[in-house]
């Protein structure tokens, strides 16, 4: 017994630091997230393997006899995630693609892409609400995520002054910073995530916090590090540094999906909205007017075509709309829309720079639908958790994250975030991260209960 306990906590230990190694990597190389990924996989295999033989060995000789036909049943049991309802609906988005699969163009790359992408995403939630179990690991794991946003950041500084980022040596994109990543509307992608999560931890637990307020909360964790006041400042400039990382990206879908991400945060506080509107009016005026020099890239130097130009995506929104009409239950199989697109004619055969139209064109309405519904289910679940919450960093950090996340969805409207490597793990674990958030607050007034 004991020899399996020392070997789950092992693993589960090895589990929770792939996740902050994770995290910390995701901006940095796709190569590495599939690294963690990888280890937080195995890890989570060893861990709920050596329970089920723990489980065995504290059985009698007799109780096994019994279990031999239910033996599979129990190895099954093992492996269930934790409780959520959001998993019924990823079921069945599964299911949808598996049959889309079967009537894709090209079967077996169908296969693989689901296997290899699809499944990798919905394990990331997995792993990520097993290994996150607790409020110190919650808090350690939003250390490492600020620490390295924080280390992106200046490297996005650095590139934005010297024309070059000092983390793998990448060059700014045509006048926009883009940081370590591809392309600077991934960067922007990035950066949305967190942004929602680092208002509502500094700026509205302020001014929670100033106002006493327990409408929400039943009580007040102001030893936490997140909800003290050099905590608060410092996750504050924190925040002013991303959006000044963002402004500088250009992305206009970024800015869309921000601002409306943190006007969600504040549409139930008028006063606090009021004091946001001549910030972002500045925020505006200065990097358009910025934009209107910098930003050379397929657009004019005109305000007109600066802020209304899309780059072709009406063309490419076009063309993806097409194949959904040829392919609207099944679509063209996982995986292949770049080969579906060649076989139209069209000004530039390349991603349709919008997730929902990709996804529709690949999988067809109905697993549209399904992908839509695991969202909805999520921020139903999320909303209602909201309002049990009892500490304000835990309340602000779910609070944040849905927000965030919401910005990371308009976003796919915009661009092809949810189909690389990096950003398709950051959406899964802001997803997971959500689901956490209550997890761990419930677990620890259920140990505080019974101590």
């Amino acid at each position: 017994m004991a020899r399996f306990q020392t070997a789950i906590q092992r693993a589960d230990r090895a589990m929770y630091l792939a996740m902050c190694g994770l995290i910390y990597f995701i901006p940095i190389s796709s190569a590495l997230v599939e690294w963690m990924f990888g280890i937080g996989l195995l890890s989570y295999i060893l861990k709920r393997s050596f329970m089920y033989r723990q489980t065995l060995d504290a059985m009698s000789e007799e109780e096994r006899a019994t279990l031999k036909s239910e033996r599979l049943r129990l190895w099954i049991s093992h492996f269930k995630p934790v409780e959520s309802r959001i998993y019924k609906a990823i079921m069945v988005y599964c299911v949808i693609v598996l049959l889309s699969t079967v009537f894709s163009m090209y079967p077996i790359n169908s296969l693989q892409a689901f296997v290899f992408k699809t499944l990798q995403s919905f394990l990331t939630i997995m792993i990520f609400t097993e290994a996150v179990s607790s409020k110190k690991r919650l808090k350690r794991f939003l250390f490492v995520w600020l620490f390295s946003i924080a280390l992106i950041n200046i490297n996005g500084l650095y590139q934005y002054s010297s024309g070059t980022g000092f983390i793998r040596m990448k060059d700014m994109y045509w006048g926009r910073v883009k940081s370590s990543f591809a392309h600077p509307n991934d960067f922007a992608s990035y950066l949305i995530g967190l942004i929602p999560i680092l208002f509502s931890l500094s700026f509205l637990q302020f001014f929670q916090k100033r106002q006493k307020s327990t409408v929400i909360l039943n009580q007040a964790d102001d030893t936490a590090e997140l909800g003290a006041p050099l905590g608060m400042l410092a996750v504050f400039l924190l925040f002013l540094y991303s959006i000044f990382s963002l402004g500088v990206t250009y992305s206009r879908g970024g800015w869309l999906a921000c601002f409306f991400s943190l006007f969600l945060l504040l549409m139930r506080k008028p006063k606090l909205l009021a004091m946001c509107v001549v910030p972002g009016l500045i925020f505006i005026g200065l990097f358009t007017f910025k934009m209107l020099h910098e930003r050379t890239m397929n657009i004019s130097g005109s305000l007109h075509n600066i802020l209304f130009n899309y780059s072709d995506r009406e063309g490419n929104w076009l063309a993806a709309l097409q194949i959904i009409k040829d392919h609207p239950i099944f679509g063209v199989g996982l995986n292949n829309y770049t080969y579906a697109i060649h076989t139209y004619e069209v000004k530039r055969a390349e991603y349709p720079h919008n997730c929902f139209l990709q996804l529709t064109a690949e999988l067809g309405i109905p697993a549209l639908i399904s992908f839509c519904w695991i969202f909805v289910t999520l921020f139903r679940e999320g909303l209602g958790q909201l309002k049990q919450l009892h500490e304000r960093w835990t309340y602000h950090c779910l609070a944040g994250g849905m927000a965030g996340l919401v910005a990371f969805l308009i976003q796919g409207f915009f661009d092809t975030s949810f189909y690389s490597t990096q950003l398709s793990a950051y959406m899964w674990l802001l997803v997971g991260f959500i689901i956490a958030v209550p997890r761990v607050e419930r677990k620890a007034r259920a140990e505080a209960a019974q101590s």
